[in-house]
C-alpha cells in the first residue's frame, strides 16, 4: 500500500508541478507579477516568500495554481505594466498555453530520457512463430518454424532488419531465403507495386517468441509461485509451451484456479501451482464497436456490438483477423457472418479500411499471472532517442485525442474513465513493475492533461484561449460579470464531472 501511496503521491505532484511551472514561467518571461504559486487548492498549509512570490503547499493536492498580479477583480487591476490585464492579448496567450505545453514537454523528456537510459527492446530473431492462412507469406510457401535468412539481396538477422527489409522491396516477385530444417531454401513473395504499412500487415508474419520470462511484476501470482526473471516455461497446465502466445491461452481461462507450471531455470527443472488473479485484459473479440454511417458495413446491417463469426468462410477468433481480411479483399465483395444477441446473420458487402472498427478501450476480467516476454535490448544514442521519444509522444497524443472523441460520441464504457483513486491504482500498478513503467504512465498522463486542459470549458486553460480569441475579435474583454458567470459554470460542471468520477473510482473499489 505505501509504494501505492508514494507511486500517486509522486506521479501528480510531478504533473502538476510542471503544469503551474510553465504558467510561472511564462508570467515571469512577460514582465508579470506572480503573487502566489500553490500546489493544491484550500487551506495553506505551508508557505515561504521570495521577492514578489509566495510559495504555498495547500490541503488538496489535485491541483494547483499560480495567481498572477491583475488576473483577477478588476478592483485588483490597477493598469499597472507588470499586470496580466495590461499585457498585450499575445503575452496572455503565452501565458495561458505554457502549462499545456509544459505537460507535452514533460512527456517528452521523459520518453527520450527513458529511451537513452535503458535502450529498446527488440525481437532478436527471424523464426516465423505464425503464418496468416491466406497472407503473402502463405502464398510464397513459408511455415512456421522457418528462420528469414535474406529478402533480396538483404541479409536479414532479427526482426527489425526483416521488417525494414519488407517495407523497402520493390514490387513484384522478390526472392526471399529461408532456412527450413538445417537446409537453405529459396522461394519467391510476390508483393504489391509499393509495400506501404497495410501492405506489409497483408505479408502475414509474426515472430517465434520463446516461453523466457522477462519480468514478473512483484507480489504476483508468479512471483508467489516462485516464477523469476529469465525462467523458460515448459509446460502449464500438463500442456507443453513452445511459443509465448501459448501461455495466455491457459492462464486467461483459469481465474483463481491452481494449475501447475513447470519452468527450466539455469538448465535446472522446477515446478509449483501457480492461481491465476482475475484482472482487465484489453479485449480482442471480434466485437464491432463503430460502423461508419453510411459505408457498405452499415447499409448490409452491421451494428455496434454484433461479434463477427466468420469472413468467406473462415473462422475469426481475434479483431486483428477481421482487418487481415478486409486488406487481404482489396475491394473485392466479402461474405461476413455475425452473431447478433444470439441471432446468426450474413451478408455479402465491400468493405474498406476503417468501415468498421472494434472499441480499443474494451476491457475484459480474465486470470493473469503478471509476467512479461523476454526481449533483446540494445543501447540508442541521443539522437535516435530524441526521434523515438518525439514518435512515441505523438502517438500517445493521437490515443488520447481518440479518447476524447470517443468520450465525448458517448462511445466511452465506465470502464474508460478514472480519477484520482484509479490514477494512484495504476500508478501503483506500474511501479510494482518497475521505475521505467512507472515514468512511461506518467508521460501519458502528462500528454492526457495537456489536452484536457485545453478543451474550452471556461475555468481549464483552454476556456482562457477562448477569452482571449474572443477579445481579439471584439477588440475588448469581457466584461467580468460575463467571463465571472462562464466560469462559475463551468466550475460546477468540473466539479460534478470529480464527483462522477469519484463514485466510479469507488464504485471500482467495492469491486
Amino acid at each position: 500500500m505505501i509504494d501505492y501511496i508514494f507511486a500517486a503521491v509522486f506521479a501528480l505532484s510531478l504533473l502538476i508541478f510542471s503544469h503551474e511551472l510553465g504558467h510561472f514561467m511564462a508570467a515571469k518571461l512577460s514582465g508579470i507579477r506572480v503573487l502566489r504559486f500553490s500546489m493544491g487548492f484550500g487551506p495553506v498549509l505551508l508557505r515561504w516568500g521570495r521577492g514578489e512570490t509566495e510559495y504555498a503547499l495547500s490541503a488538496i493536492p489535485f491541483g494547483g495554481y499560480v495567481k498572477m498580479a491583475g488576473e483577477g477583480d478588476e478592483d485588483e487591476t490597477k493598469g499597472e505594466p507588470w499586470e496580466f490585464a495590461s499585457k498585450p492579448v499575445w503575452k496572455r496567450l503565452i501565458v495561458v498555453i505554457a502549462g499545456p505545453f509544459m505537460n507535452l514537454l514533460l512527456a517528452l523528456v521523459i520518453t527520450i530520457s527513458v529511451i537513452y537510459i535503458g535502450g529498446i527492446e527488440y525481437v532478436d530473431t527471424t523464426r516465423l512463430g505464425r503464418v496468416v492462412p491466406g497472407s503473402l507469406a502463405d502464398g510464397a510457401g513459408l511455415v512456421v518454424g522457418d528462420r528469414i535468412l535474406a529478402v533480396g539481396e538483404t541479409d536479414v538477422g532479427n526482426w527489425s532488419d526483416l521488417t525494414d527489409a519488407l517495407l523497402t522491396v520493390p514490387g513484384g516477385p522478390v526472392n526471399i531465403s529461408i532456412e527450413r530444417e538445417g537446409e537453405v531454401v529459396q522461394t519467391v513473395m510476390v508483393f504489391p507495386d509499393s509495400v506501404t504499412p497495410a501492405v506489409y500487415r497483408r505479408i502475414g508474419v509474426e515472430p517465434f517468441e520463446r516461453p523466457v520470462i522477462g519480468k514478473a511484476r512483484r507480489r504476483s501470482p508468479a512471483r508467489r509461485a516462485g516464477l523469476r526473471s529469465g525462467d523458460e516455461i515448459v509446460s502449464i497446465a500438463g500442456t507443453p509451451i513452445t511459443q509465448w502466445g501459448e501461455i495466455a491461452a491457459i492462464i486467461h481461462e483459469s481465474p483463481g484456479v491452481a494449475i501447475p507450471i513447470v519452468w527450466l531455470r539455469d538448465g535446472n527443472r522446477m515446478e509449483a501451482e501457480v492461481v491465476p488473479e482475475e484482472g482487465d485484459v484489453l479485449s480482442d473479440a471480434p466485437i464491432i464497436g463503430t460502423v461508419r454511417g453510411g459505408s457498405a458495413a452499415d447499409l448490409g446491417g452491421l451494428e455496434r456490438g454484433d461479434r463477427i463469426v466468420s469472413v468467406n468462410g473462415a473462422r475469426v477468433e481475434r479483431w486483428g483477423e477481421v482487418g487481415e481480411f478486409v486488406r487481404q479483399s482489396g475491394g473485392a465483395p466479402v461474405v461476413i457472418a455475425w452473431d447478433r444477441d444470439g441471432h446468426p446473420m450474413q451478408a455479402e458487402v465491400v468493405l474498406e479500411e476503417g468501415d468498421i472498427l472494434n472499441d480499443p478501450m474494451k476491457v475484459t476480467r480474465k486470470g493473469l499471472i503478471q509476467i512479461k516476454a523476454f526481449y533483446a535490448r540494445r543501447d540508442v544514442p541521443l539522437l535516435e532517442a530524441a526521434s523515438l521519444g518525439f514518435d512515441h509522444t505523438m502517438w500517445l497524443a493521437k490515443q488520447v485525442l481518440l479518447f476524447i472523441k470517443v468520450l465525448f460520441t458517448g462511445q466511452a464504457s465506465r470502464d474508460m474513465v478514472g480519477g484520482p483513486i484509479r490514477i494512484g491504482q495504476m500508478a501503483g500498478e506500474m511501479v510494482m513493475w518497475g521505475v521505467a513503467e512507472l515514468f512511461f504512465f506518467i508521460a501519458y498522463l502528462s500528454v492526457v492533461l495537456c489536452l484536457l486542459n485545453l478543451l474550452p470549458v471556461p475555468v481549464l486553460d483552454g476556456g482562457h484561449v477562448v477569452f482571449l480569441a474572443i477579445e481579439v475579435v471584439m477588440r475588448r474583454p469581457l466584461s467580468l460579470r460575463v467571463r465571472t458567470v462562464f466560469q462559475q459554470v463551468g466550475f460546477v460542471l468540473l466539479l460534478l464531472v470529480m464527483a462522477l468520477v469519484m463514485v466510479l473510482d469507488l464504485d471500482k473499489l467495492r469491486g
